[in-house]
Protein backbone atom coordinates (compact mmCIF):
# COMPACT_ATOMS: atom_id res chain seq x y z
CA UNK A 1 0.00 0.00 0.00
CA UNK A 2 1.67 3.03 -1.01
CA UNK A 3 1.19 5.43 2.42
CA UNK A 4 1.30 2.36 4.59
CA UNK A 5 4.46 3.57 6.56
CA UNK A 6 2.29 7.19 6.60
CA UNK A 7 -0.72 5.57 8.02
CA UNK A 8 1.17 3.25 10.46
CA UNK A 9 2.99 6.27 11.89
CA UNK A 10 0.03 8.20 11.82
CA UNK A 11 -2.00 5.67 13.64
CA UNK A 12 0.72 5.01 16.51
CA UNK A 13 1.23 8.75 17.15
CA UNK A 14 -3.13 9.58 16.67
CA UNK A 15 -3.62 7.10 19.54
CA UNK A 16 -0.18 6.81 21.40
CA UNK A 17 0.60 4.14 23.64
CA UNK A 18 -2.38 4.70 25.83
CA UNK A 19 -3.88 1.27 26.13
CA UNK A 20 -7.09 2.29 27.15
CA UNK A 21 -7.73 3.00 23.03
CA UNK A 22 -6.11 0.16 21.64
CA UNK A 23 -9.45 -1.34 20.41
CA UNK A 24 -10.09 2.03 18.30
CA UNK A 25 -6.93 1.62 16.68
CA UNK A 26 -7.70 -1.49 16.05
CA UNK A 27 -10.93 -1.14 14.18
CA UNK A 28 -9.79 1.70 12.69
CA UNK A 29 -6.82 -0.29 10.71
CA UNK A 30 -9.30 -2.49 10.01
CA UNK A 31 -11.42 -0.57 8.10
CA UNK A 32 -8.25 0.93 6.72
CA UNK A 33 -7.58 -2.78 5.14
CA UNK A 34 -11.09 -2.98 3.79
CA UNK A 35 -10.75 -0.29 2.11
CA UNK A 36 -7.53 -2.00 0.21
CA UNK A 37 -9.84 -4.89 -0.45
CA UNK A 38 -12.56 -2.93 -2.17
CA UNK A 39 -9.71 -0.86 -4.42
CA UNK A 40 -8.45 -4.07 -5.44
CA UNK A 41 -11.95 -6.20 -5.41
CA UNK A 42 -14.77 -3.70 -5.85
CA UNK A 43 -15.54 -2.93 -9.41
CA UNK A 44 -18.42 -0.46 -8.54
CA UNK A 45 -16.03 2.47 -7.83
CA UNK A 46 -18.77 4.55 -6.11
CA UNK A 47 -19.12 2.38 -3.31
CA UNK A 48 -15.27 2.62 -2.35
CA UNK A 49 -15.52 6.03 -2.57
CA UNK A 50 -18.73 6.33 0.23
CA UNK A 51 -16.66 3.77 2.28
CA UNK A 52 -14.03 6.23 1.99
CA UNK A 53 -15.97 9.14 2.64
CA UNK A 54 -17.49 7.46 6.13
CA UNK A 55 -14.22 6.40 7.33
CA UNK A 56 -13.04 10.57 7.37
CA UNK A 57 -16.20 11.26 8.79
CA UNK A 58 -15.28 8.73 11.56
CA UNK A 59 -11.83 10.25 12.34
CA UNK A 60 -13.33 13.79 12.34
CA UNK A 61 -17.09 12.62 13.71
CA UNK A 62 -17.87 15.07 10.89
CA UNK A 63 -21.94 15.94 10.29
CA UNK A 64 -21.41 15.98 7.22
CA UNK A 65 -18.93 15.10 4.42
CA UNK A 66 -18.72 15.09 0.60
CA UNK A 67 -17.10 14.49 -2.80
CA UNK A 68 -16.59 17.31 -5.11
CA UNK A 69 -16.10 17.87 -8.42
CA UNK A 70 -14.62 20.75 -9.98
CA UNK A 71 -15.16 21.72 -13.70
CA UNK A 72 -13.41 23.53 -16.25
CA UNK A 73 -15.33 26.57 -15.76
CA UNK A 74 -14.42 26.03 -11.88
CA UNK A 75 -18.18 25.14 -11.10
CA UNK A 76 -18.86 22.23 -8.84
CA UNK A 77 -20.69 19.24 -8.94
CA UNK A 78 -21.19 17.39 -5.74
CA UNK A 79 -20.21 13.25 -6.93
CA UNK A 80 -20.99 12.09 -3.31
CA UNK A 81 -22.18 12.93 0.06
CA UNK A 82 -23.56 11.68 3.94
CA UNK A 83 -24.87 12.95 6.49
CA UNK A 84 -27.26 15.76 7.03
CA UNK A 85 -26.77 19.75 6.54
CA UNK A 86 -29.04 21.61 9.16
CA UNK A 87 -30.89 24.45 7.38
CA UNK A 88 -29.37 27.97 7.84
CA UNK A 89 -25.90 26.54 9.03
CA UNK A 90 -23.85 25.81 6.11
CA UNK A 91 -23.11 29.55 4.53
CA UNK A 92 -24.82 29.22 1.25
CA UNK A 93 -22.23 28.95 -2.03
CA UNK A 94 -19.48 27.75 -0.03
CA UNK A 95 -18.67 25.05 -2.58
CA UNK A 96 -19.61 27.44 -5.31
CA UNK A 97 -16.83 30.50 -4.19
CA UNK A 98 -15.04 30.33 -7.59
CA UNK A 99 -12.05 32.88 -5.66
CA UNK A 100 -11.44 29.89 -3.02
CA UNK A 101 -11.92 27.00 -5.77
CA UNK A 102 -9.88 28.94 -7.85
CA UNK A 103 -7.40 29.57 -5.20
CA UNK A 104 -7.63 24.88 -4.18
CA UNK A 105 -6.67 24.27 -8.18
CA UNK A 106 -4.05 26.54 -8.07
CA UNK A 107 -1.94 25.87 -4.44
CA UNK A 108 -3.20 22.72 -3.83
CA UNK A 109 -3.21 23.98 -0.31
CA UNK A 110 -5.67 22.49 2.22
CA UNK A 111 -8.04 24.67 3.35
CA UNK A 112 -9.60 24.63 6.50
CA UNK A 113 -12.97 26.87 8.49
CA UNK A 114 -12.13 28.16 11.48
CA UNK A 115 -14.96 30.33 10.86
CA UNK A 116 -18.20 28.42 9.21
CA UNK A 117 -18.15 32.05 6.97
CA UNK A 118 -14.96 31.84 5.46
CA UNK A 119 -12.34 29.05 4.40
CA UNK A 120 -8.74 30.04 4.75
CA UNK A 121 -5.52 27.93 3.65
CA UNK A 122 -3.66 25.74 6.32
CA UNK A 123 -0.76 27.40 5.83
CA UNK A 124 -1.79 30.34 7.47
CA UNK A 125 -2.25 28.33 10.60
CA UNK A 126 1.17 25.92 10.14
CA UNK A 127 2.81 27.03 13.37
CA UNK A 128 -0.06 25.83 15.63
CA UNK A 129 -0.01 22.49 16.69
CA UNK A 130 -3.67 22.28 17.59
CA UNK A 131 -6.90 23.68 15.90
CA UNK A 132 -10.47 24.23 16.16
CA UNK A 133 -12.18 24.19 13.12
CA UNK A 134 -15.34 23.78 11.74
CA UNK A 135 -14.94 22.21 8.70
CA UNK A 136 -11.71 21.15 6.49
CA UNK A 137 -11.22 20.87 2.18
CA UNK A 138 -8.86 18.08 1.35
CA UNK A 139 -8.00 18.46 -2.56
CA UNK A 140 -8.09 15.54 -4.50
CA UNK A 141 -4.79 15.61 -7.20
CA UNK A 142 -4.18 13.61 -10.27
CA UNK A 143 -0.68 13.84 -11.43
CA UNK A 144 -0.03 17.71 -11.48
CA UNK A 145 -3.73 18.94 -11.63
CA UNK A 146 -6.88 19.16 -9.09
CA UNK A 147 -10.20 17.94 -9.85
CA UNK A 148 -11.78 17.89 -6.30
CA UNK A 149 -12.17 18.15 -3.19
CA UNK A 150 -13.10 16.27 -0.15
CA UNK A 151 -15.43 18.08 2.22
CA UNK A 152 -16.03 17.41 5.60
CA UNK A 153 -17.96 19.80 8.04
CA UNK A 154 -19.39 20.12 11.33
CA UNK A 155 -21.56 22.85 11.76
CA UNK A 156 -23.03 22.96 15.18
CA UNK A 157 -19.52 22.62 16.80
CA UNK A 158 -15.71 22.60 16.10
CA UNK A 159 -13.60 19.55 15.93
CA UNK A 160 -9.72 19.44 17.14
CA UNK A 161 -7.23 18.89 14.14
CA UNK A 162 -3.89 18.15 14.31
CA UNK A 163 -0.58 17.20 12.50
CA UNK A 164 -1.61 13.47 13.62
CA UNK A 165 -5.10 13.15 12.46
CA UNK A 166 -4.15 16.07 9.34
CA UNK A 167 -1.72 13.27 7.94
CA UNK A 168 -4.71 10.15 8.50
CA UNK A 169 -7.14 12.62 6.42
CA UNK A 170 -4.22 13.43 4.05
CA UNK A 171 -3.42 9.70 3.92
CA UNK A 172 -7.15 8.06 3.22
CA UNK A 173 -7.70 11.28 0.52
CA UNK A 174 -4.94 10.85 -1.75
CA UNK A 175 -5.22 6.18 -1.44
CA UNK A 176 -8.60 6.99 -3.13
CA UNK A 177 -7.56 9.71 -5.63
CA UNK A 178 -6.77 7.31 -8.15
CA UNK A 179 -10.42 6.21 -8.17
CA UNK A 180 -12.08 8.84 -7.88
CA UNK A 181 -10.45 10.61 -10.59
CA UNK A 182 -11.74 7.29 -12.97
CA UNK A 183 -15.31 8.87 -11.93
CA UNK A 184 -14.33 12.56 -12.56
CA UNK A 185 -13.09 11.92 -15.96
CA UNK A 186 -16.18 9.56 -17.14
CA UNK A 187 -18.72 12.23 -15.61
CA UNK A 188 -21.77 13.05 -17.67
CA UNK A 189 -21.26 16.57 -17.62
CA UNK A 190 -20.02 18.28 -20.79
CA UNK A 191 -17.58 20.31 -18.73
CA UNK A 192 -15.66 17.69 -17.26
CA UNK A 193 -12.07 16.35 -17.82
CA UNK A 194 -13.07 13.31 -20.31
CA UNK A 195 -14.34 16.54 -22.53
CA UNK A 196 -10.73 18.31 -22.06
CA UNK A 197 -9.01 14.85 -22.41
CA UNK A 198 -10.42 15.22 -26.06
CA UNK A 199 -10.08 18.25 -26.51
CA UNK A 200 -6.42 18.11 -26.10
CA UNK A 201 -5.79 15.47 -28.46
CA UNK A 202 -4.91 17.57 -31.73
CA UNK A 203 -7.41 17.96 -34.23
CA UNK A 204 -9.76 16.16 -32.74
CA UNK A 205 -12.51 18.00 -31.49
CA UNK A 206 -14.95 15.10 -30.27
CA UNK A 207 -17.47 17.48 -28.57
CA UNK A 208 -18.07 20.10 -31.38
CA UNK A 209 -20.81 17.72 -33.69
CA UNK A 210 -21.54 18.22 -37.51
CA UNK A 211 -21.18 17.56 -41.06
CA UNK A 212 -22.12 20.49 -42.67
CA UNK A 213 -19.60 21.94 -44.28
CA UNK A 214 -19.04 25.19 -42.16
CA UNK A 215 -18.37 23.18 -38.89
CA UNK A 216 -15.77 21.21 -40.62
CA UNK A 217 -14.52 24.84 -42.29
CA UNK A 218 -14.55 26.07 -38.76
CA UNK A 219 -12.26 22.73 -37.37
CA UNK A 220 -10.13 23.66 -39.98
CA UNK A 221 -9.93 27.09 -38.62
CA UNK A 222 -9.20 25.90 -35.10
CA UNK A 223 -6.68 23.51 -36.03
CA UNK A 224 -4.75 26.49 -37.51
CA UNK A 225 -5.08 29.21 -34.76
CA UNK A 226 -5.18 26.91 -31.82
CA UNK A 227 -1.83 27.03 -31.18
CA UNK A 228 -1.38 30.72 -31.43
CA UNK A 229 -1.90 33.88 -29.34
CA UNK A 230 -4.05 35.41 -32.09
CA UNK A 231 -6.97 36.97 -30.25
CA UNK A 232 -10.69 34.88 -31.53
CA UNK A 233 -13.97 36.64 -31.79
CA UNK A 234 -16.95 34.33 -31.92
CA UNK A 235 -20.13 35.11 -33.28
CA UNK A 236 -23.21 33.37 -33.07
CA UNK A 237 -26.93 33.24 -31.36
CA UNK A 238 -27.28 31.90 -28.21
CA UNK A 239 -26.75 28.14 -28.10
CA UNK A 240 -25.09 27.35 -30.58
CA UNK A 241 -21.62 26.34 -29.04
CA UNK A 242 -19.91 29.34 -28.63
CA UNK A 243 -18.08 27.87 -25.60
CA UNK A 244 -17.09 24.95 -26.98
CA UNK A 245 -15.63 26.60 -29.98
CA UNK A 246 -13.26 28.84 -27.13
CA UNK A 247 -12.32 25.87 -24.87
CA UNK A 248 -11.28 23.86 -28.42
CA UNK A 249 -8.99 26.85 -29.03
CA UNK A 250 -7.36 26.64 -25.49
CA UNK A 251 -7.43 23.08 -25.11
CA UNK A 252 -5.26 22.42 -28.07
CA UNK A 253 -2.76 25.06 -27.57
CA UNK A 254 0.21 25.55 -25.73
CA UNK A 255 -1.47 27.12 -22.70
CA UNK A 256 -3.59 24.33 -22.18
CA UNK A 257 -1.70 22.98 -18.94
CA UNK A 258 -3.01 27.05 -17.68
CA UNK A 259 -6.13 28.52 -16.54
CA UNK A 260 -8.99 28.70 -19.14
CA UNK A 261 -11.00 31.41 -17.48
CA UNK A 262 -14.65 31.83 -18.97
CA UNK A 263 -16.96 35.52 -17.99
CA UNK A 264 -20.44 36.37 -18.91
CA UNK A 265 -19.70 40.11 -19.52
CA UNK A 266 -23.23 40.21 -19.45
CA UNK A 267 -24.09 39.24 -16.05
CA UNK A 268 -22.59 41.30 -14.01
CA UNK A 269 -22.76 45.57 -13.00
CA UNK A 270 -20.30 47.45 -14.68
CA UNK A 271 -18.53 48.09 -11.49
CA UNK A 272 -18.15 44.11 -10.50
CA UNK A 273 -17.00 43.09 -13.95
CA UNK A 274 -13.99 45.92 -13.43
CA UNK A 275 -13.56 43.90 -10.25
CA UNK A 276 -13.85 40.41 -11.72
CA UNK A 277 -11.54 41.31 -14.43
CA UNK A 278 -8.67 43.55 -13.34
CA UNK A 279 -9.04 43.12 -9.36
CA UNK A 280 -9.64 45.87 -6.94
CA UNK A 281 -7.45 47.03 -4.02
CA UNK A 282 -8.75 47.83 -0.46
CA UNK A 283 -11.30 50.61 -0.09
CA UNK A 284 -12.11 50.97 -4.00
CA UNK A 285 -15.63 50.59 -3.33
CA UNK A 286 -18.19 49.94 -0.61
CA UNK A 287 -17.35 46.45 0.78
CA UNK A 288 -13.98 46.04 -0.52
CA UNK A 289 -12.19 45.05 2.50
CA UNK A 290 -8.70 43.42 1.28
CA UNK A 291 -7.11 43.61 -1.98
CA UNK A 292 -8.34 40.65 -4.79
CA UNK A 293 -6.73 39.30 -7.73
CA UNK A 294 -8.78 39.72 -10.98
CA UNK A 295 -9.22 37.31 -13.47
CA UNK A 296 -6.66 38.81 -15.78
CA UNK A 297 -4.35 38.32 -13.16
CA UNK A 298 -4.97 34.55 -12.27
CA UNK A 299 -5.22 33.47 -15.26
CA UNK A 300 -1.75 34.55 -16.45
CA UNK A 301 -0.09 32.33 -18.87
CA UNK A 302 -3.71 30.62 -20.17
CA UNK A 303 -6.75 31.96 -21.82
CA UNK A 304 -9.68 33.97 -20.91
CA UNK A 305 -13.05 33.60 -22.53
CA UNK A 306 -15.21 36.95 -22.57
CA UNK A 307 -18.48 35.93 -23.48
CA UNK A 308 -21.43 38.59 -24.59
CA UNK A 309 -18.33 41.07 -25.27
CA UNK A 310 -21.06 43.55 -26.39
CA UNK A 311 -22.59 44.40 -23.26
CA UNK A 312 -19.11 45.89 -21.91
CA UNK A 313 -19.83 49.63 -21.02
CA UNK A 314 -17.93 52.04 -22.96
CA UNK A 315 -15.08 52.45 -19.75
CA UNK A 316 -14.32 48.73 -19.78
CA UNK A 317 -14.03 48.61 -23.44
CA UNK A 318 -11.23 50.83 -23.15
CA UNK A 319 -9.24 49.23 -20.30
CA UNK A 320 -9.86 45.66 -22.46
CA UNK A 321 -8.37 47.65 -25.39
CA UNK A 322 -5.60 48.41 -22.79
CA UNK A 323 -4.64 44.70 -22.26
CA UNK A 324 -4.89 43.61 -25.99
CA UNK A 325 -2.71 46.21 -26.82
CA UNK A 326 -0.33 46.23 -24.22
CA UNK A 327 -0.77 43.63 -21.53
CA UNK A 328 -1.38 46.32 -18.87
CA UNK A 329 -3.54 47.37 -16.56
CA UNK A 330 -4.24 48.85 -12.81
CA UNK A 331 -6.23 47.30 -10.28
CA UNK A 332 -9.77 49.28 -9.69
CA UNK A 333 -8.70 51.79 -7.15
CA UNK A 334 -4.88 51.77 -7.72
CA UNK A 335 -2.34 52.87 -10.07
CA UNK A 336 -0.33 50.50 -9.70
CA UNK A 337 0.50 49.17 -13.58
CA UNK A 338 0.16 45.34 -13.78
CA UNK A 339 1.07 42.98 -16.43
CA UNK A 340 -0.21 39.66 -17.41
CA UNK A 341 0.24 37.09 -20.65
CA UNK A 342 -3.45 36.18 -21.55
CA UNK A 343 -4.99 35.42 -24.73
CA UNK A 344 -7.95 37.01 -24.96
CA UNK A 345 -10.94 34.68 -26.98
CA UNK A 346 -14.29 37.05 -27.24
CA UNK A 347 -18.01 35.95 -28.53
CA UNK A 348 -21.27 37.99 -29.18
CA UNK A 349 -24.65 37.15 -30.00
CA UNK A 350 -24.78 40.45 -31.75
CA UNK A 351 -23.35 41.93 -34.94
CA UNK A 352 -20.46 43.99 -33.76
CA UNK A 353 -19.82 45.62 -36.59
CA UNK A 354 -22.97 47.10 -37.22
CA UNK A 355 -22.83 48.00 -33.37
CA UNK A 356 -19.51 49.77 -34.50
CA UNK A 357 -21.77 51.47 -37.12
CA UNK A 358 -23.94 53.05 -34.77
CA UNK A 359 -21.00 53.78 -32.31
CA UNK A 360 -22.43 51.24 -30.05
CA UNK A 361 -19.41 49.95 -29.53
CA UNK A 362 -15.57 50.79 -29.98
CA UNK A 363 -14.19 50.05 -33.54
CA UNK A 364 -10.49 49.82 -32.35
CA UNK A 365 -11.68 47.14 -29.95
CA UNK A 366 -13.18 45.53 -31.96
CA UNK A 367 -10.77 45.28 -34.56
CA UNK A 368 -8.13 44.50 -32.13
CA UNK A 369 -11.22 41.13 -30.50
CA UNK A 370 -12.12 40.43 -34.77
CA UNK A 371 -8.10 39.10 -35.67
CA UNK A 372 -9.92 35.49 -36.39
CA UNK A 373 -13.39 35.52 -36.71
CA UNK A 374 -15.67 32.45 -36.35
CA UNK A 375 -19.11 32.48 -37.27
CA UNK A 376 -21.27 29.72 -36.28
CA UNK A 377 -24.13 29.10 -38.49
CA UNK A 378 -27.87 28.49 -36.44
CA UNK A 379 -29.24 25.27 -36.79
CA UNK A 380 -31.97 26.01 -38.49
CA UNK A 381 -29.34 26.92 -41.67
CA UNK A 382 -27.83 23.49 -41.24
CA UNK A 383 -30.40 21.07 -40.56
CA UNK A 384 -27.90 18.00 -42.13
CA UNK A 385 -26.85 18.14 -38.61
CA UNK A 386 -29.99 17.31 -36.96
CA UNK A 387 -30.03 13.99 -37.34
CA UNK A 388 -26.19 13.35 -35.88
CA UNK A 389 -26.69 16.05 -32.78
CA UNK A 390 -29.98 14.00 -31.98
CA UNK A 391 -28.25 10.68 -31.83
CA UNK A 392 -25.33 12.39 -29.96
CA UNK A 393 -27.56 13.51 -27.35
CA UNK A 394 -29.51 10.52 -27.31
CA UNK A 395 -26.43 7.93 -26.46
CA UNK A 396 -24.73 11.04 -24.28
CA UNK A 397 -28.13 11.22 -22.32
CA UNK A 398 -29.24 7.47 -22.57
CA UNK A 399 -25.86 6.59 -20.88
CA UNK A 400 -26.60 9.50 -18.07
CA UNK A 401 -29.84 8.28 -17.49
CA UNK A 402 -29.04 4.19 -17.89
CA UNK A 403 -31.42 4.46 -20.79
CA UNK A 404 -28.40 3.24 -23.44
CA UNK A 405 -30.48 1.62 -25.70
CA UNK A 406 -33.20 4.09 -27.04
CA UNK A 407 -33.64 4.85 -30.97
CA UNK A 408 -35.50 7.35 -33.01
CA UNK A 409 -38.46 6.56 -35.00
CA UNK A 410 -37.76 7.76 -38.71
CA UNK A 411 -41.31 9.70 -37.83
CA UNK A 412 -39.72 11.36 -34.61
CA UNK A 413 -36.44 12.36 -36.75
CA UNK A 414 -38.68 14.45 -39.32
CA UNK A 415 -40.47 15.98 -36.80
CA UNK A 416 -37.24 17.08 -35.35
CA UNK A 417 -35.95 17.85 -38.66
CA UNK A 418 -39.36 20.06 -39.40
CA UNK A 419 -38.48 22.47 -36.11
CA UNK A 420 -36.15 25.64 -36.36
CA UNK A 421 -35.08 25.56 -33.16
CA UNK A 422 -34.19 29.24 -31.79
CA UNK A 423 -32.50 28.15 -28.76
CA UNK A 424 -30.34 26.12 -31.74
CA UNK A 425 -28.41 23.10 -30.42
CA UNK A 426 -29.18 23.95 -26.79
CA UNK A 427 -32.79 23.63 -27.13
CA UNK A 428 -31.98 20.04 -29.30
CA UNK A 429 -30.20 18.97 -26.61
CA UNK A 430 -32.29 20.09 -24.23
CA UNK A 431 -35.71 18.40 -26.27
CA UNK A 432 -33.30 15.44 -26.34
CA UNK A 433 -32.63 15.17 -22.44
CA UNK A 434 -36.57 15.60 -21.85
CA UNK A 435 -37.59 13.03 -24.20
CA UNK A 436 -34.74 10.30 -22.54
CA UNK A 437 -36.17 10.82 -18.42
CA UNK A 438 -39.79 10.63 -19.59
CA UNK A 439 -39.01 7.46 -21.92
CA UNK A 440 -41.03 4.22 -21.28
CA UNK A 441 -40.61 2.58 -24.66
CA UNK A 442 -37.35 1.74 -26.50
CA UNK A 443 -38.55 3.54 -29.16
CA UNK A 444 -38.97 7.29 -29.18
CA UNK A 445 -42.17 8.00 -31.15
CA UNK A 446 -43.37 11.95 -32.65
CA UNK A 447 -45.43 11.74 -28.84
CA UNK A 448 -43.00 11.41 -26.97
CA UNK A 449 -41.34 14.61 -28.06
CA UNK A 450 -42.27 17.92 -26.06
CA UNK A 451 -45.96 19.42 -26.78
CA UNK A 452 -44.69 22.70 -28.15
CA UNK A 453 -42.31 21.12 -30.94
CA UNK A 454 -45.68 18.85 -31.74
CA UNK A 455 -48.08 21.69 -31.95
CA UNK A 456 -45.45 24.13 -33.84
CA UNK A 457 -45.11 21.64 -36.10
CA UNK A 458 -48.67 20.27 -36.64
CA UNK A 459 -49.97 23.59 -36.77
CA UNK A 460 -49.76 23.76 -40.80
CA UNK A 461 -50.07 19.84 -40.81
CA UNK A 462 -53.62 20.02 -39.56
CA UNK A 463 -55.13 21.64 -42.41
CA UNK A 464 -54.15 18.27 -44.78
CA UNK A 465 -55.17 15.49 -44.06
CA UNK A 466 -53.47 12.45 -42.23
CA UNK A 467 -52.97 10.37 -45.63
CA UNK A 468 -50.14 13.77 -46.60
CA UNK A 469 -48.02 13.22 -44.10
CA UNK A 470 -45.99 11.45 -46.45
CA UNK A 471 -45.79 14.20 -48.39
CA UNK A 472 -45.45 16.66 -46.17
CA UNK A 473 -42.21 14.13 -45.02
CA UNK A 474 -40.81 14.35 -48.27
CA UNK A 475 -41.07 18.09 -48.61
CA UNK A 476 -38.97 18.25 -45.94
CA UNK A 477 -36.15 16.28 -47.40
CA UNK A 478 -36.00 17.96 -50.66
CA UNK A 479 -35.56 21.16 -49.26
CA UNK A 480 -32.64 19.81 -46.68
CA UNK A 481 -31.35 18.37 -49.92
CA UNK A 482 -31.49 21.23 -51.98
CA UNK A 483 -29.57 23.42 -49.38
CA UNK A 484 -26.86 20.78 -48.35
CA UNK A 485 -26.20 20.58 -51.83
CA UNK A 486 -25.70 24.33 -52.09
CA UNK A 487 -23.64 24.82 -49.08
CA UNK A 488 -21.04 21.96 -50.21
CA UNK A 489 -20.87 23.64 -53.57
CA UNK A 490 -20.26 26.94 -51.90
CA UNK A 491 -17.76 25.43 -49.14
CA UNK A 492 -15.83 23.77 -52.14
CA UNK A 493 -15.84 26.79 -54.21
CA UNK A 494 -18.00 24.94 -56.96
CA UNK A 495 -15.40 22.10 -57.33
CA UNK A 496 -18.00 19.27 -57.70
CA UNK A 497 -15.98 16.65 -57.29
CA UNK A 498 -14.62 18.05 -53.40
CA UNK A 499 -18.05 19.12 -52.35
CA UNK A 500 -18.90 15.29 -53.21
CA UNK A 501 -16.37 14.10 -51.42
CA UNK A 502 -17.00 16.70 -48.23
CA UNK A 503 -20.81 15.35 -48.24
CA UNK A 504 -19.43 11.82 -48.70
CA UNK A 505 -21.79 11.07 -51.48
CA UNK A 506 -20.41 9.57 -54.86
CA UNK A 507 -19.87 11.86 -57.70
CA UNK A 508 -22.48 10.46 -59.67
CA UNK A 509 -25.32 10.57 -56.78
CA UNK A 510 -23.68 14.13 -55.98
CA UNK A 511 -24.44 15.33 -59.65
CA UNK A 512 -27.32 13.27 -59.68
CA UNK A 513 -28.85 15.72 -56.86
CA UNK A 514 -27.81 19.02 -58.94
CA UNK A 515 -29.41 17.87 -61.80
CA UNK A 516 -32.63 16.94 -59.70
CA UNK A 517 -32.88 20.78 -58.25
CA UNK A 518 -31.11 21.87 -61.35
CA UNK A 519 -28.45 23.58 -59.02
CA UNK A 520 -25.76 25.05 -61.17
CA UNK A 521 -21.87 24.76 -59.73
CA UNK A 522 -20.36 27.94 -61.71
CA UNK A 523 -22.57 30.56 -60.00
CA UNK A 524 -20.85 29.31 -56.68
CA UNK A 525 -17.39 29.77 -58.45
CA UNK A 526 -18.70 33.23 -59.99
CA UNK A 527 -20.11 34.33 -56.40
CA UNK A 528 -16.63 33.16 -54.88
CA UNK A 529 -14.80 34.97 -56.90
CA UNK A 530 -16.36 38.04 -56.77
Amino acid sequence: MRHSDEISSGLNNFYGNDNNVSTIQIDFYRKMMELGKLVLTEWDEGVLLKYALDLLKEILNAEYGAIVFIASDLTTKTAFFGGIIRPNVLPKNLLNNQQLIRSLKQTGDIFILPYMKKAISIRQFKTQKKLEVFGIILPLKYQFSIFGFIFLVNPTSPFKLNERILSLLMAVTEFVSSTAYRIFSQSSDGHFPEMENNLRKKFQFGFIVGHHPRIIEILKIISQVADTDATVLIQGESGTGKDLIAQALHYNSSRRNKPFIPINCGALPDNLLDSELFGHVRGAFTGAVKDREGCFECADGGTIFLDEVQAMSPTLQIKLLRVLQTGQFCRLGSNKVQTSDVRVIAATTENLAEMCRRQAFREELYYRLNVIDIVIPPLRNRKCDIPILARHFLKYYGVKYGKENLVLSREAEDLLLAYDYPGNVRELENIIERTIVLAEEQTIQPEHLPPTLRSEYGQDKRRKSPPNFKLAKQKVIEKFEQEYIKDCLKACNGNISQAARTAGLHFSNFYAKMKKYRIQYHLFKAMEEL
